[in-house]
């Protein structure tokens, strides 16, 4: 009873949609003219950036041709444990990773790619499942700490331990309009939740209280 959480605020530029004409060049710079999967994250092992891939490698005879997964972030060091696997991936011109981007590459991304894809084994909130939720995404991601709780109704969730449980999920997702349409429209219903707005209030809301407890 004495704890009160307060989510992060994402930053204010995701908000704002890029024109789609913008978009599409931004996204062009980056040789994406196709539709693709996002996985913004650094290159730290509990990202789980491995079992990704060898759930994509799986699947991919199963995906849409053409359909990619992009990663962002610091590239792989060679003593990665994903970097082997990457390598050997990419070859098939259906990976890629763009290192490190602007946010205004980064805006273009999220609001670009099919769905965001979220693995990581544990997180203390997930900014980036926000962001995809603010930009009416549909996300699959990690049944595990913070992530529920952030995504809500927007997203399907899978074991981020289980290869076969995260290429099953984005399967589901792909294959399905239905599925991703209600994803979007639950989306766009959650994503005032993460409104600058919001945590102001509950912030001076918290701080009225302590202010009463100890003064009052």
């Amino acid at each position: 009873e004495k704890i009160t959480t307060i989510w992060n605020i994402p930053s204010r530029h995701v908000w704002t949609p890029l024109e789609p004409g913008r978009q599409q060049r931004v996204l062009a710079q980056l040789q994406l003219t196709g539709p693709f999967l996002l996985f913004p994250a650094h290159c730290w092992p509990h990202k789980n950036h491995l079992r990704l891939l060898q759930a994509f490698q799986a699947i991919l005879s199963e995906l849409p041709p053409g359909l990619k997964l992009v990663f962002t972030g610091r590239p792989f060091p060679n003593d990665h444990p994903a970097c082997g696997l990457f390598d050997e991936v990419a070859h098939t011109g259906q990976v890629v990773h763009l290192g490190y981007r602007s946010p205004l590459e980064m805006k273009a991304l999220f609001q670009g790619c099919e769905l965001l894809v979220f693995p990581s084994l544990f997180e203390g909130f997930g900014r980036p499942v926000a962001e995809a939720i603010i930009a009416g995404k549909p996300v699959v991601c990690s049944n595990t700490t913070s992530l529920p709780e952030i995504a809500g109704e927007a997203a399907l969730t899978f074991d981020p331990e289980n290869v076969e449980s995260i290429g099953r999920t984005l399967l589901e997702c792909v294959g399905s309009p239905d599925i991703q349409k209600h994803l979007q429209q639950a989306a766009l219903r959650r994503r005032g939740l993460f409104s600058a707005r919001l945590s102001a209030v509950k912030t001076v809301s918290l701080y009225q209280r302590v202010y009463d407890c100890v003064y009052g």
